[in-house]
């Protein structure tokens, strides 16, 4: 079975608490595997917070998808990109620019695709051993 869950939020880093609750809620009543939902929700922050930080518009959004082999979480904003998304350089004095290397230590895969009014960058998830146990 395939399952869907948008959420749209306020650009507003406030909201990141209302997104980890509702990302961890969803993929709980999915009954996805505890370790594959804790990397869910700290990547879905990230992604958000990404969004947030450097969006142009006053909103944001997060999906996310899952079938039976493949969790995938998608994020959106208004806005471009000046060059293509990509982890920055990191030191042991850099204080910030660790989302994108958060990502891609837990994600499977990630990418992102530019429109010329929006940014939206998914990361996916493999579900080795998925079971929809019953409600």
């Amino acid at each position: 079975m395939r399952r869907y869950s948008p959420l749209d939020l306020r650009a507003d880093l406030g909201e990141l608490g209302a997104a980890r609750r509702h990302v961890r809620q969803t993929l709980a009543d999915w009954y996805v595997p505890t370790h594959t939902a804790a990397a869910a929700v700290q990547v879905a922050h990230e992604l958000l917070t990404n969004a947030m930080e450097h969006g142009e518009g006053e909103a944001v959004s997060v999906c996310l998808f899952l079938d039976p082999r493949k969790l995938t979480v998608i994020v959106g904003n208004k806005g471009t990109l000046r060059q293509p998304l990509a982890p920055r350089p990191l030191t042991t004095t850099s204080e910030r620019g660790r989302g994108l290397h958060i990502v891609a230590q837990y994600a499977d895969d990630w990418d992102h695709c530019v429109t010329p009014t929006r940014v939206v960058v998914w990361a996916d998830f493999r579900i080795d051993h998925y079971k929809e146990l019953p409600r």
